[in-house]
């Protein structure tokens, strides 16, 4: 047999193997031809109403829905207000996934321009630690002495966590977007917060979502008021290109809220100037410069989503978590260098330097 008519055969076997793994493609209903185009794929996408369209369109922050409407939202900002201004010792538990670690960062900044202090932060070890709050984490923090335990992407299965961290007298709040157990058990704590726990309908946020959330109705507590002050707003503007990073490396839905914070994010991250976010594009050889012209004007969120999310990510593997949340966090311009020479360092995890990555795309 021919050189040639082997590889045939070889691909035609290859592709017989392939047939029982095709997939059924469910087609829309026709559309009308006589709507223009972006009206057509709006109402194949079951936006028909003009007013949702023409918020689908223009995604207005204005447009997010209010932190107070997720369940358990306005005990947590009021349980943290107080803690701060009781001087309790406070801890942010993150987890080591980009989407944890950008949700640390977010609520690390918030806290700390409220409150003017650098608040205790722990991002379990991947492999050591593993997912989640635990038992043995509880009696650790407990012999620092902490009051108060906030969450971030985990904690809705920590049973028994959270039934220590009572008997210790530790309030916990958890903030998670993942299911709880099938039995239906939630665990005994403080506050639970959960974009999805009560009301199937709401964004399904990423753990960074919720986070935000969470950081602007603490904004609000601490302000005393629906409007936050100057300091605060301009935080959480500034935390909106993490927001981003986050989620749309947890691949959520982009609909309703993740939509927002995904489209502003993108926008304010061409102009900011915190450092980590810098860092990151100088770590994917695009300048701040480039991304401020036209070639990167319109930064793709598939583009972000492949290539951003890596570099955050990565430090679970390493044990490098805290460059990590100090890549998001630091807002110094002297340290970008260094910070770019450190994150450097985690591209050999996957054994491919960034412009390959980049070209490959």
């Amino acid at each position: 047999m021919e050189q040639a008519d082997i590889k045939l055969s070889l691909r035609l076997g290859r592709m017989h193997d392939m047939q029982g793994m095709t997939k059924t493609w469910r087609l829309p209903p026709k559309s009308d031809d006589s709507m223009s185009v972006v009206e057509r794929i709006l109402q194949v996408r079951g936006i028909g109403e003009s007013d949702a369209r023409l918020a689908f369109l223009e995604s207005k922050l204005s447009s997010l829905e209010p932190p107070e409407t997720f369940p358990g939202m306005v005990t947590a900002a009021e349980l943290l207000c107080q803690a701060f201004k009781d001087g309790k010792k406070v801890l942010i538990f993150g987890d080591y996934d980009a989407d944890g670690i950008t949700a640390a960062a977010v609520r690390f900044q918030i806290f700390k321009c409220a409150t003017g202090k650098q608040v205790q932060m722990h991002i379990p070890d991947r492999t050591n630690d593993g997912y989640g709050i635990k038992a043995s984490s509880i009696e650790a923090f407990d012999s620092e002495g902490i009051e108060l335990i906030v969450t971030v992407d985990c904690g809705i299965t920590a049973i028994e966590a959270a039934a220590l961290a009572k008997e210790k007298g530790i309030d916990l709040i958890i903030t998670d977007h993942h299911k709880p157990l099938e039995e239906g058990t939630l665990p005994d704590c403080a506050s639970i917060v959960h974009p999805t726990l009560e009301n199937e309908s709401a964004t399904p946020l990423a753990g960074v979502g919720v986070a935000y959330m969470l950081a602007w109705a603490f904004a609000r507590s601490w302000s005393g008021s629906n409007e936050v002050t100057e300091e605060l707003k301009n935080t959480l503007l500034a935390m909106l290109p993490i927001t981003a990073i986050g989620t749309v490396a947890d691949m959520v839905p982009l609909q309703g809220s993740n939509r927002i914070l995904t489209r502003w994010g993108l926008m304010l991250m061409r102009s900011s100037t915190n450092a980590g976010v810098q860092a990151l594009h100088l770590f994917l050889d695009v300048s701040v410069h480039q991304l401020r012209h036209h070639e990167y004007r319109e930064l793709r969120v598939v583009e972000d989503g492949l290539l951003r999310r890596r570099p955050v990510g990565e430090p679970g593997r390493p044990k490098r978590e805290a460059l990590a949340v100090e890549l998001s966090r630091d807002a110094r311009a002297r340290r970008r260098r260094r910070t770019r020479r450190r994150s450097g360092a985690h591209d050999g995890v996957h054994g491919c330097r960034p412009p390959c990555r980049t070209r490959s795309f």
